[in-house]
């Protein structure tokens, strides 16, 4: 006989007191904030709640054992055809962007989300998130990235002319960027947070 036990899920911490621009309470406003240290011990007992829960059971290796069969195959998201060729991702498992010159050429490696250390991701890990946009002379790639999985981002400019090198310069505290270059493809427009 199988017997339950009772799973007792982490409480989020609650503020009664923030409203949106509506007038709405936001109760979890707090949590966009994921490095106040409320939303860190909040997030380190989600973890460990989990684990607790899966240590004891054979729920996690039967959820993985699923995972791999069921998603384990080429993976591809639609490619971007541009007068510079063709963009593309590949999943191998991590996010890797490709160019082709021509269909016939061989494919190119631009980004690989393994390239940027762990816990970083490319934000959505869409082609259409991860590409903000190309400039308009087709020089510059400007790209997303977080951390952990966080709305906040940090956008980087590939230098497309130059072997596909990550320029130094970056910007970070974005939330929800745009493709936005300006005409002369001298620069980018973006909201900061």
């Amino acid at each position: 006989m199988q017997t339950s036990t009772k799973y007792n899920y982490p409480s989020a911490p609650r503020d009664e007191t923030i409203f949106d621009e509506k007038g709405f309470k936001d109760f979890y406003k707090a949590l966009e904030n994921y490095d106040s240290e409320e939303t860190k011990a909040f997030v380190e007992n989600q973890n460990n709640s989990f684990e607790s829960f899966v240590k004891d059971s054979n729920v996690k290796e039967s959820l993985q054992k699923s995972l791999k069969k069921n998603y384990d195959y080429a993976n591809y998201d639609c490619p971007k055809l541009t007068s510079k060729g063709i963009f593309y991702v590949k999943y191998e498992p991590q996010l890797v962007l490709y160019h082709m010159e021509t269909v016939e050429s061989q494919p190119k490696k631009v980004l690989d989300e393994a390239e940027f250390g762990e816990g970083v991701n490319f934000t959505k890990g869409m082609l259409g998130e991860v590409i903000l946009g190309f400039s308009p002379d087709m020089k510059y790639l400007m790209f997303n990235k977080s951390k952990a999985g966080t709305d906040w981002s940090t956008i980087h400019v590939v230098d497309l002319e130059n072997n596909y090198k990550v320029l130094e310069d970056e910007i970070g505290g974005v939330k929800h960027p745009e493709d936005t270059w300006s005409a002369d493809s001298k620069g980018f427009f973006y909201v900061e947070f």
